[in-house]
């Protein structure tokens, strides 16, 4: 912190206070907000003032007040201000602090049905929904052709505005809710576009942007008669497309070609009015969220666990008995000249009791998982008694559990 020198003898300290407008601890994302840097007892003229993000430089001006309009979400910081005097040399200290957090404003969705053209006196429905919120704390409002200020129907708990149509009411329609406990708006909904007709024939069009590469139907509905049963007109900006015995037109691949002004026309029953096609880009999977990615790492970790589960239950059946198990053993055979050395990858020795009740000794079972035989010359040598000694030696060696077991032989746990 500095503070100013004042011109004459003594120092003098200088505090900023920054206040904000709107003063509410949550602000709205869109909202317009402004921070004004005061200085009590000092006129506005004499300072030119600073306006920091954390510690980033925002703005400066001979004004003291800074305006943010549409403030976004990341803008949710704590601000100061400080001044410097124009005439003479110094400057205040730092201002207080002022939090601003920023919160994304609800949003508004409006829906309509029937969607598109419609003959008069046919009803139709304008729901207003919040999304993420089902609660009923909720007024609503809808606005026609962009005036947000006149809304052309309040309700204080439903969601859905009905009204048989007329030809007057053509317009786009959009809505908005309102949180009774706290007054929060919500954005302004997405437009839908009501078209209604005196006349006998209608068109029936998409009322959202068409997806490039989409096929596309048009279909002239007569106010009497099946459209299957009307032979029909179609036109694009004025100009003659195709003539259709169903009353039905399909496009088979949108292109942004076909975006314009359409309509159709029976030779005595009369003509639509026109409607607007537009088109728009298609959603690539590549700008999707790579959920697929998850599903198949999920899977394989499953499936990974499943394998592990059972070569335990395996190991858990194997040693029901007593198992034993050798690392290396060797064997030297009787021949003069060569000898075939043997090497056992594992060699599993289970005890099992007899079936025979009156039999002395226990039988034993030996299993020899993998056998290499590798043949190679050795120098003669004294013939040499095979099997277990003393001086055997085991690559791994565990306590037996059990009295019994051939001692020096290891268990073999999974």
């Amino acid at each position: 912190m500095v503070s100013l020198l004042h011109a004459g003898h003594a120092q003098v300290r200088y505090v900023p206070v920054l206040s904000v407008q709107p003063k509410r601890q949550q602000i709205l994302s869109g909202e317009t907000v402004t921070l004004t840097c005061s200085i009590p007892g000092q006129r506005v003229d004499d300072w030119t003032y600073y306006w920091y993000r954390d510690n980033t430089l925002l703005h400066h001006s001979d004004q003291n007040y800074y305006t943010i309009t549409d403030i976004k979400v990341s803008q949710s910081s704590d601000y100061y201000c400080y001044g410097l005097v124009k005439r003479g040399r110094g400057v205040s200290d730092w201002s207080n602090a002022v939090t601003l957090t920023v919160t994304e404003r609800l949003k508004a969705s409006l829906t309509m049905v029937p969607t598109g053209q419609m003959f008069s006196g046919e009803t139709v429905t304008l729901r207003c929904d919040i999304q993420g919120h089902t609660d009923t704390g909720w007024s609503y409002s809808w606005y026609k052709d962009g005036d947000s200020n006149r809304p052309v129907h309040s309700s204080g708990y439903k969601t859905d505005y009905s009204f048989s149509a007329v030809e007057s009411d053509s317009g786009t329609y959009t809505c908005r809710g309102e949180r009774r406990r706290d007054s929060q708006r919500s954005e302004i909904s997405n437009t839908a576009t009501l078209t209604v007709s005196d006349n006998n024939v209608i068109l029936e069009s998409p009322v959202h942007p068409v997806p490039e590469g989409d096929p596309l139907t048009l279909r002239c509905s007569y106010r009497y008669t099946k459209p299957s049963d009307l032979t029909a007109e179609f036109y694009k900006d004025g100009s003659l497309l195709q003539t259709q015995a169903p009353g039905e037109m399909t496009i088979r691949t949108v292109s942004k070609s076909d975006e314009g002004l359409y309509h159709c026309k029976h030779p005595e029953r009369g003509e639509s009015p026109q409607s607007w096609i537009s088109v728009r880009e298609p959603v690539h999977l590549s700008d999707k969220p790579a959920g697929g990615l998850v599903e198949v790492v999920v899977g394989v970790s499953v499936a990974v666990l499943s394998i592990i589960l059972l070569i335990l239950l395996w190991c858990y059946k194997t040693n029901k008995g007593d198992v034993h198990v050798y690392d290396t053993v060797g064997g030297a055979s009787d021949a003069a000249d060569e000898f075939s050395d043997a090497t056992y990858a594992q060699v599993e020795i289970i005890n099992k009791k007899s079936g025979n009740k009156n039999a002395g000794v226990e039988s034993m079972d030996v299993t020899y998982a993998e056998i290499e035989l590798k043949t190679k010359k050795k120098p003669k040598r004294k013939r040499e008694t095979t099997g277990v000694t003393d001086d055997t030696v085991y690559s791994e060696l565990k306590q037996s559990t059990r009295k019994d077991d051939v001692a020096g032989l290891s268990d073999l746990y999974c």
